[in-house]
């Protein structure tokens, strides 16, 4: 009976003790689930601030990206496509509005006008066309105009071509519109550009004479005009004759000039002359180069 009591007694002291290891290992596990609880939280505080941040920084980098440029006030826009576009050189206001428009292309109208005889022509017509650039800036824009009077097809009876030049200022206003010369018309060479505004508002212009026949040499000239319409650069000079002007490169700050020629008179040359236009030096290399960019140093 006795060894009945005690075996009870140590089967409840045993029961005891399973029963402490039981709550011993559920607090542990609680405190297991707790710990995780929190550092999964704690990681979802850490996630959501660092995709706070990431978001805020992507808003800001979207709302920076969707910030436009001021609008340029002078444009050169296209409507229509191949045979059907036409170009125009506009002047917007303040509120985006067009203010002025001028019509880029070719035009031929039917005029009454005077041949080189003196006498009054009805079958004339007015050869009209324009070219038009704007400065990086959209604060200055340039429009050529070619004019030539043409009567009955005939080339001999046509009336000298004139080539006028009128610099316009961000509100479309005329500064200057003067005649650069005659029987020139705006390309030349395989030069890439025909009209470029400088920076520092000084227009570099490349014009072909107009008049010969197709086995006549080129006769280009690249001209650069102050803002007031003079001719501060030359190129060849008015003395030379028989060039064409293939390419040309000039330095960002408008300071270096190079240019890649082909000179059909006295001898055929064919050469690479480099000009400082603030001070008029020149040196001929004496044989043809490309010139892939000029530095603001030269």
């Amino acid at each position: 009976m006795d060894e009945v009591r005690k075996q009870m007694k140590i089967k409840k002291q045993m029961e005891e003790k399973m029963k402490k290891i039981k709550i011993v290992l559920m607090v542990v596990v609680v405190f297991i689930c707790l710990a995780v609880i929190i550092h999964g939280q704690g990681s979802k505080v850490d996630d959501g601030v660092v995709g706070q941040v990431t978001k805020t920084a992507g808003d800001i980098k979207n709302e920076v990206g969707k910030v436009k440029k001021p609008e340029k006030r002078i444009r050169i826009e296209q409507e229509g496509e191949g045979e059907n576009a036409k170009r125009y050189l506009r002047i917007y206001d303040e509120k985006g509005k067009v203010k002025k428009e001028i019509k880029l292309g070719q035009e031929i109208k039917k005029i009454k006008a005077t041949d080189k005889t003196g006498k009054v022509r009805e079958d004339a017509k007015l050869v009209e066309r324009k070219y038009g650039a704007i400065s990086d800036d959209g604060k200055q824009g340039v429009v050529l105009e070619y004019l030539k009077e043409t009567f009955g097809g005939y080339v001999e009876d046509d009336n000298d071509a004139i080539l006028q030049i009128e610099i316009l200022d961000e509100n479309g206003q005329a500064k200057i519109k003067k005649e650069i010369g005659k029987n020139r018309e705006p390309g030349g060479g395989g030069a890439e550009e025909s009209i470029k505004i400088l920076p520092d508002g000084k227009i570099l212009i490349l014009t072909y004479f107009t008049i010969g026949s197709d086995d006549s040499p080129r006769d280009d000239v690249l001209q650069i005009i102050d803002k007031n319409g003079t001719e501060i650069f030359r190129f060849p000079n008015k003395d030379k004759g028989g060039y064409s002007i293939i390419t040309y490169k000039i330095s960002p700050n408008g300071k270096y000039i190079g240019i890649n020629y082909t000179a059909f008179y006295p001898n055929l040359k064919i050469s690479t002359i480099f000009f400082n236009l603030e001070n008029g030096k020149s040196w001929d290399m004496g044989y043809s180069t490309y010139i892939y960019n000029i530095t603001d140093e030269g």
